[in-house]
């Protein structure tokens, strides 16, 4: 699940690669009805070390950094042409995942985007956040 969608929460397919300390995840998501789309994609890479444990599993957690991408449009009316923006932010990121059983494990990754030089003056940030259950090979 992604909060890409401001609000919305829905489904997302995410990709992670995970090595011995480091990981590189995408992932993308989107809604479209006939008034309205929003299409998002994510990017991250993390430094990986072992947590500790969680109740019976163990946790890995991970510090880097990430893009985000987002196309969205909107019109009131579906004779109308559609009015579209797009956002691009490029800032900090941390994962954490919880291998609760063996290879699987419940994965939280946060993005903590600044959109422009001047955003983070006025408090201004992107962040996304995603929720994932997950299987290592």
């Amino acid at each position: 699940m992604s909060s890409a969608t401001s609000g919305r929460t829905v489904p997302a397919l995410q990709g992670t690669l995970i090595f011995t300390d480091w990981a590189f995840s995408v992932s993308a998501t989107g809604v479209k009805s006939p008034l309205y789309y929003h299409s998002a994609y994510l990017a991250t890479f993390h430094k990986l070390w072992s947590s500790g444990s969680f109740f019976w599993g163990s946790l890995r957690a991970g510090l880097g950094g990430g893009l985000f991408f987002a196309s969205r449009g909107f019109r009131e009316d579906p004779s109308q042409s559609v009015d579209s923006t797009q956002d691009l932010a490029l800032g900090p990121s941390f994962l954490v995942n919880w291998y609760f059983l063996g290879p699987c494990y419940i994965s939280l990754e946060s993005l903590y985007g600044i959109r422009s030089p001047w955003s983070h003056l006025m408090l201004s940030f992107q962040d996304v956040t995603i929720l994932s259950l997950g299987f290592q090979l």
